[in-house]
C-alpha cells in the first residue's frame, strides 16, 4: 500500500473555493490517489469531474504533477496541484 501527499493542497482548495467548488475537493483527491498508482514519477495527470455551477453543467479539469517517491520502498508519492480550469 502507498500513500499520496498533495504538497500544495491549500492551493488546490483555494482554487476550488474561487469557483465555488469546495465540495469537489475530496472527490478530486480520491481520484488523484486512484490515478497516481498507475503512473510513474515526473508525469502529469489530468482529472476531469462534472459539476453544476450556477445551474450550468461544467467540466472541471484539474492538472497534477507526480514529483517523486519517498519513504521506504517508495511508499509515498508526492503530488503537486498545478492548475484548475472549467469548461462547458
Amino acid at each position: 500500500m502507498f500513500y499520496v501527499n498533495i504538497i500544495n493542497r491549500a492551493y488546490l482548495e483555494s482554487e476550488l473555493g474561487r469557483y465555488g467548488l469546495m465540495d469537489l475537493a475530496e472527490e478530486l483527491i480520491e481520484r488523484v490517489i486512484e490515478y497516481v498508482s498507475q503512473y510513474d514519477v515526473y508525469e502529469r495527470i489530468l482529472i476531469d469531474v462534472d459539476s453544476v455551477v450556477h445551474d450550468v453543467l461544467k467540466k472541471v479539469h484539474a492538472q497534477f504533477n507526480i514529483l517523486e517517491n519517498e519513504g521506504e520502498e517508495g511508499q509515498m508519492k508526492l503530488v503537486e496541484f498545478e492548475t484548475l480550469t472549467l469548461s462547458e
